[in-house]
């Protein structure tokens, strides 16, 4: 198997991961005793843990908790008011960028990760140069995880 057959490989064991999950909290939220009932705190905390694991992000997923958390579900499945909730979160941030003037500069804010780099410059035109600024340590103790070569007695942020 090649490099993109064990990515692929490995990408489709975590979605399988997370869509199971999923169904076992939607399963457990929606038996037929619990479906008239608003949702349990232990159901909440298991939906956020999971948002969060799955990347959602922070944001994103309070939004979804707190509609989850709010909305009466009348008999609805969880699997319906987290669906709902997350299209109404795709929908507001749903625009297209407005080309005005050529050449285009966009900026993206965000952690620079490699799969972060790849997509954008697969999104990009092959013309297209994505420039990222190194990584910095996240941590004070970061410099001892470096080669003893680039560790330096002074720092700067």
């Amino acid at each position: 198997m090649g490099f993109f057959g064990r990515i692929r490989e490995g990408l489709s064991r975590t979605t399988r991961q997370i869509v199971d999950r999923f169904d076992e909290i939607v399963d457990a939220a929606d038996a037929p005793d619990r479906r008239s009932r608003p949702v349990d705190v232990e159901t909440i905390d298991a939906l956020e843990e999971l948002l969060i694991s799955a990347d959602i992000g922070v944001p994103a997923t309070n939004r979804i908790i707190a509609a989850v958390r709010t909305q009466s579900r009348n008999g609805a499945s969880l699997r319906d008011l987290v669906k709902q909730e997350i299209r109404q979160v795709f929908a507001a941030v749903d625009r297209p960028i407005a080309v005005t003037a050529r050449p285009q500069i966009v900026l993206i804010v965000g952690v620079a990760t490699a799969g972060a780099l790849v997509l954008f410059q697969h999104a990009a035109k092959p013309e297209a140069t994505v420039v990222a600024p190194p990584p910095k340590p996240l941590l004070d103790s970061a410099p001892a995880l470096l080669p003893f070569s680039s560790i330096s007695t002074t720092r700067s942020l």
